[in-house]
């Protein structure tokens, strides 16, 4: 991992809350900065898994120590993206994000 290719993100941690009527909603809280190698989804499996989404998704290695879930919030070049999928390996992450 070169720290060159190290690119700047906030992350937010997803929560649901359920109101006194039984209604839930959705926000995020606690904004964190960290920073992970982010690219484009080029792989032809994600292509035939997602479609026409490809175009609006990115790929994150992630080395840190954050929490990160799938339905988070990353904030990356000034967008919002929802994590989608996490797969952890032995020394990082692997973070499926698409655009909202």
């Amino acid at each position: 991992m070169k720290k060159q290719n190290l690119k700047s993100f906030i992350h937010k941690i997803h929560h649901e809350a359920k109101d006194n009527e039984g209604t839930s909603t959705s926000y995020y809280d606690t904004p964190s900065n960290d920073k992970a190698i982010i690219w484009p989804v080029t792989s032809s499996l994600q292509a035939m898994q997602y479609g026409a989404r490809i175009y609006k998704m990115l790929n994150m290695d992630y080395y840190g120590s954050l929490d990160i879930n799938p339905l988070d919030m990353i904030i990356y070049d000034d967008n919002e993206y929802r994590v989608l999928t996490v797969t952890k390996y032995t020394r990082h992450k692997v973070i499926e994000i698409e655009l909202l």
